[in-house]
């Protein structure tokens, strides 16, 4: 229970979640809370600092956080104070973008964990583009694997190669949309839950049924062939997959081309 003395949170558009966040701010340990919103995009940013990782992990799976996004067009996130410090350090870019002195709403004046930014992108832009150039690196090291597996014909090896490209490139959206990123779920769940912050994916992963897509199923075949020492003959899909992977890095790419834009007009 946050036993701290109350301080008011700077007016928001939405009395849904300004009721909520109020409702927080009472039981836990809330320290900052972020608002952003921009002009060319639909969608706004409420970014909530708290002092513990597992209230953070807890608050994340409310369903008012869905109802936010879906029906109010407000992404909220959460994030704990020693990741959030940890990752600033670093240079990550959705904290650049949101985290802004400007951008505070609520202030827990009793903590000393507060973020508050003063640098401006001169002096940021290294960290960005190292932060920029780990995605680039792996990414590439990762299709090359693929490609070599491709030359070799090691068809069950390529697919399962693939499903990990595929999750990397989740990792990079679920942490550039929500700073968190859920490994705890399969990947039909992931990419059922990522198409709420990114609608564009539901154009690149076709439903087999309700419950599974066509690319999850052919992954989950070629793990079965792999148990069974028996080889999955299905390369003609190698072209299908690969646009696929494609798609979903061009995803990334824009998601780091809004952050970006969005941190120089900013600071």
């Amino acid at each position: 229970m946050n036993t701290s003395k109350y301080q008011s949170i700077r007016k928001l558009d939405n009395e849904f979640v300004e009721g909520i966040l109020h409702k927080l701010i009472a039981k836990y340990n809330v320290i900052q809370i972020f608002y952003s919103s921009q002009k060319n995009s639909k969608t706004s940013t409420v970014i909530i600092h708290l002092e513990r990782k597992s209230d953070a992990d807890e608050l994340r799976l409310k369903q008012w956080v869905k109802k936010a996004l879906q029906q109010y067009q407000m992404n909220i996130c959460f994030v704990y104070s020693v990741r959030l410090h940890d990752q600033y350090d670093l240079g990550h870019p959705v904290i650049e973008a949101f985290c802004q002195r400007d951008a505070v709403i609520y202030q827990n004046e009793d903590s000393i964990e507060s973020l508050f930014i003063n640098r401006n992108w001169k002096k940021y832009k290294e960290k960005f583009f190292e932060f920029e150039e780990r995605f680039y690196h792996d990414h590439t090291m990762q299709v090359e694997q693929i490609n070599r597996l491709v030359k070799e014909d090691a068809s069950n090896n390529v697919f399962t190669s693939y499903e990990r490209l595929i999750e990397y490139h989740l990792d990079n959206l679920e942490e550039l949309y929500t700073l968190n990123v859920t490994r705890n779920l399969n990947l039909r769940e992931r990419i059922k839950m990522l198409i709420n912050y990114v609608p564009e994916l539901e154009m690149h992963f076709v439903k087999k049924n309700h419950k599974e897509y066509y690319l999850t199923d052919l992954f989950n075949q070629a793990k079965e062939s792999a148990k069974q020492d028996e080889k999955i003959y299905k390369s003609e899909l190698y072209e299908a997959v690969r646009i696929i992977e494609e798609s979903l890095c061009s995803l990334v790419e824009l998601r780091f081309k809004e952050l970006r834009k969005k941190i120089k007009k900013t600071i």
